[in-house]
């Protein structure tokens, strides 16, 4: 049959229309070149800035190679392993669409019945449109929903996050209508896997376990954060100018974007997965998945945008497809903020292969990509020519030969910060060698660094290992800058007494805080300080210690002596937070409190702001937010 194919951006996939069937797997495929393929990986890997890749190669039902390069943490000196358990990101999108494949096996789902079927209280603002929207629209992103992300940048924790997210599309309209073209759209996977659990009865994460990870053996991947905590899921790195920089926290927190992203799991475990999809059985050698519905969702369902990387591919149920390098393929990445993923399986060879990263997506023009390195490491285990899949094909159009005038690099250096919530602040000092280098951070965590490279006066790039991250300078009449936009965020020079002289660090073992002006720092194992009638205590506790209990020890009042008000979520910088307010009553009543609270894998970070009554919100604009989004967390 013919198909025509599509292609797919890194992380983001694109899918094409006509018809692509695989066809059973070829038992009679030669055995890949193993010990070329280590030695081809080992040069790649020492080649390139990755921290540390997990690899595994699998060849119809056995995993044929598995092995680790490099550190799990550059901050440490554990191997990274194929054991190691890392999050896969938007490879996510097709685990969530194939429980629904077991679901239609079980005749409990059709992928033509529309989502109404199963979640009768669904709709957009257009709900006419909205009702058309079938299953298999979910799963091969068309749907015509907007790609909102609420799940990446919200971060919620609430177990019931995901079902929040998909009531609020009822006040957005659809992009186009049903079925009508490709929108990629992590809302559309959220809605998915709650039809999952809805039919299967029980939560998305306990349903993927029933019906992937469990019958497969995958004892080492899970989307619940307690469970990657305890199977010491890797929180990845940052890119740094150089290397890697560690990051204190993975996805611990981001409920909305489970069924499209969230995973963590290992590459022994990926292999398990892809085995299956070859034709393989499940963990106990008993029959898991009929190979009709397998190509199902790895039938082109529509066509994805072209992409210069990698040609015209489709997008089938969950998966990407399409012919690269003269063969069928289906496959897929996935992006997850520190650490990246790319499985790719070529059934006609009976061949799968996926690799993990802990690190940000790094420069394609410097490094190869993890499409590059999983499409040539087949090439290399099968004893094929290597190919251009995946690498950048023009020139970067970035860069050029201008140099910034000295009078405009040295209005450059100081702190910027941007305005609201947002947590984030860039600083820009020079260099002996005069060139201006580039810190960005959010709550204390670096999140890129670099060396400037400016095309113009006005526009420049932050470049290190990662890819680069462009900044636009807004200069005055008389030559200073008092603001830039980095990243697409407005960021506003700060004073210099604000930015160092009238602030001082709080150090714990745990944290480390910053307080400003007037705040008086009283010691001990906690953080106590105090600035007038108002009071800060932060302190570490192992468990889930409550807001009460932290309270009580903050400020010495008995719960039942607290009125309090309700509790929500919400994020502050990098990091989500559970808030409270309460209000002492009796003696104390002249007392107002704001109890926030961040979720760790070994216990619970608490901050209690304390103030005259009336003086909460006011506190909360001039202390509160700054103490907040200065926080930096020392992991264990």
């Amino acid at each position: 049959m013919n198909i025509r194919v599509t292609h797919w951006v890194f992380g983001w996939l694109i899918i094409g229309l006509g018809a692509c069937w695989f066809g059973p797997v070829r038992a009679a495929t030669r055995a890949p070149d193993i010990e070329a393929l280590n030695e081809w990986l080992e040069a790649e890997f020492d080649a390139a800035a990755y921290p540390g890749l997990s690899v595994v190669l699998v060849h119809g039902d056995r995993i044929a190679y598995a092995r680790g390069f490099g550190k799990e943490s550059t901050a440490g000196e554990k191997l990274m392993t194929a054991d190691s358990v890392s999050a896969i990101g938007s490879l996510t999108k097709s685990f969530t669409a194939l429980c629904l494949i077991r679901l239609v096996e079980a005749d409990k789902v059709d992928l033509d019945h529309p989502v109404t079927h199963y979640l009768p209280w669904f709709r957009t603002a257009d709900k006419a449109a909205s009702d058309d929207i079938t299953v298999r629209m979910l799963l091969s992103n068309t749907s015509g929903l907007p790609s909102l992300d609420v799940g990446i940048l919200d971060r919620s924790e609430a177990t019931d996050a995901d079902e929040r997210l998909a009531r609020s599309l009822a006040g957005h309209l659809l992009n186009r209508p049903p079925g009508s073209g490709f929108e990629y759209a992590n809302e559309g996977f959220v809605l998915a896997g709650l039809i999952a659990a809805t039919v299967h009865g029980k939560p998305y994460p306990e349903s993927l376990a029933d019906l992937v990870l469990s019958p497969l053996g995958m004892v080492r991947s899970s989307s619940l954060p307690a469970q990657v905590a305890a199977l010491g899921g890797l929180t990845g790195h940052y890119t740094g100018l150089l290397e890697g920089v560690p990051a204190r926290q993975g996805l611990t927190s981001m409920q909305y974007a489970a069924a499209g992203s969230i995973l963590q799991c290992s590459a022994r475990d990926l292999g398990r997965y892809m085995s299956a999809l070859l034709g393989g059985g499940d963990s106990q050698g008993r029959p898991y998945l009929e190979l009709t519905h397998r190509d199902e969702m790895w039938r082109s369902h529509i066509h994805m945008p072209e992409s210069e990387r990698m040609g015209p591919l489709d997008y089938g149920l969950g998966w990407m497809v399409g012919e690269v390098d003269g063969r069928r393929i289906a496959a897929h990445g996935g992006h997850a903020m520190t650490m990246t993923s790319f499985a790719m399986l070529v059934p006609e060879q009976n061949l799968g292969i996926a690799i993990l990263s802990n690190i940000d997506t790094l420069d394609s023009y410097r490094f190869p990509d993890l499409m590059t390195l999983a499409n040539n490491g087949l090439h290399v285990a099968m004893d094929e020519p290597l190919s251009d899949f995946g690498k950048p094909k023009r020139a970067d159009k970035t860069r050029n030969d201008f140099t910034l005038p000295d009078e405009r690099a040295a209005a450059l250096p100081g702190v910027y910060r941007a305005g609201g919530l947002a947590g984030l602040r860039l600083r820009i000092s020079q260099r002996e060698d005069g060139r201006l280098f580039a810190v960005a951070e959010r709550a204390g965590q670096i999140i890129k660094e670099g060396l400037f490279d400016f095309m113009n006066p006005a526009r420049g790039y932050v470049r290190g290992i990662g890819q680069h991250a462009a900044v636009y300078v807004q200069a005055s009449s008389d030559g200073t800058v008092p603001a830039l936009i980095y990243g697409g965020t407005k960021l506003y020079r700060e004073a210099p007494d604000k930015a160092a002289a009238n602030r001082f660090v709080a150090e714990r073992d745990r944290f480390r805080v910053e307080l400003g002006e007037g705040w008086q720092e009283k010691g001990g194992e906690d953080v106590h300080a105090a600035k007038g009638d108002r009071t800060l205590w932060v302190g570490f506790s192992a468990g889930e210690a409550d807001a009460r209990q932290a309270l009580e020890i903050a400020a010495g009042i008995d719960a039942a002596r607290i009125e309090w008000g309700p509790e929500y979520g919400v994020t502050i910088g990098d990091l989500y937070w559970r808030k409270s307010s309460a209000r002492a009553v009796g003696d104390a009543s002249h007392r107002q409190f704001a109890i926030v609270s961040h979720r760790l894998a070994e216990g619970t970070l608490h901050v209690v702001l304390g103030c005259a009554a009336g003086d909460l919100t006011r506190m909360m604009q001039e202390d509160g937010l700054d103490i907040l989004k200065s926080l930096a967390i020392r992991h264990r």
